[in-house]
């Protein structure tokens, strides 16, 4: 459990040196960046779904970055909504579908457990706490939100401690696990999906890496096998689309209508994005990236991939 709080931290910390006070967006190879809008602390959780953005704007003075509430604007209106709770939560992951987001919270202890919330949020309804997935050695961990035009989706893998002596070292079992839309405030199990470690929402559809059935080790976070399978389905029936085998253990997907970008981690510790053509499932392009690439993003303009630096 310590090395799972360990990598949350961690990912707050790279957060807290990789946010801007600008929001900035491609505005073509002639007119380069525009500044879209301006916020007066860091932002800790950004997303953009076409015309709508959401950012969450941190509380100041904390050791960690630590958003408050959650922030739309509409690009084309120039509309712009806050909603915070009193007192706020600490947003930190944020995943927007058209007017709709949803955003999660840090672990924080409940008893003798910790969980993480997600919360969702949209212009017309405010901020409501949707679930909150909560673990001690075991339990129901959140792996990842997603979102694009009017698909939001979460993934969460039940799993335990099989050895609590963790002698010679702790072994961790999946227990299940679902993928769920999130649709007027409700969740709803896309069927036929395995438990998944990894997820990514495109056009309509999910990618989600699969989790292994068990590991070893200190650390109790879920995570895709090595060279193991990422797998492409309609989100509102589960219908499969494609399947395909990256090199590499998985460590972050993105999804458009014609392409699966996929950030892998070879056996030898380099880095790369793969992408794959959808529906054929031909690999198109490997490309060698840094270590410290954390994010993916798909455009519809040629399903490209965007790199995004960490820490």
């Amino acid at each position: 459990m310590d090395g799972h709080k360990r990598r949350l931290l961690a990912v707050l910390g790279a957060l807290a040196l990789a946010v801007s006070i600008l929001l900035v967006v491609a505005a073509g190879p002639a007119a380069g960046a525009q500044t879209i809008a301006v916020s007066q602390t860091r932002i800790n959780g950004f997303a953009q779904d076409r015309r709508f953005i959401a950012w969450t704007p941190n509380v100041t003075r904390t050791r960690f970055p630590c958003g408050a509430g959650v922030t739309f604007r509409d690009l084309e209106s120039g509309r712009q909504r806050s909603f915070r709770l009193h007192p706020t939560p600490c947003f930190f992951g944020l995943a927007l579908g058209g007017r709709h987001a949803l955003a999660t919270t840090p672990p924080t202890p409940c008893g003798n457990c910790f969980g993480a919330t997600v919360w969702t949020a949209s212009p017309g309804g405010g901020l409501a706490e949707l679930e909150t997935f909560a673990e001690l050695e075991g339990g129901h961990q959140l792996t990842g939100i997603a979102g694009d035009r009017r698909v939001l989706a979460l993934s969460w893998v039940g799993y335990t401690l099989v050895d609590e002596d963790c002698n010679p070292a702790c072994m961790w079992e999946v227990t299940g696990g679902r993928v769920n839309r999130v649709v007027d405030g409700q969740q709803v199990r896309v069927p036929g999906v395995a438990p998944a470690a990894e997820l990514a929402v495109g056009a309509g559809r999910l990618a989600t890496a699969p989790a292994v059935s068990s590991w070893q080790g200190s650390d109790s976070s879920t995570r895709p096998a090595e060279d193991g399978p990422v797998s492409v389905v309609e989100a509102d029936t589960g219908a499969p689309v494609v399947t395909v085998s990256p090199t590499g253990t998985v460590q972050d997907l993105a999804l458009s209508s014609d392409s699966l970008a996929v950030l892998v981690e070879r056996a030898d510790g380099t880095h790369a994005i793969e992408r794959y053509a959808i529906p054929a499932g031909t690999l198109m392009t490997s490309t060698s990236v840094s270590g410290q690439a954390r994010d993916l993003d798909a455009s519809e303009s040629g399903g490209s991939s965007i790199e995004c630096g960490g820490a």
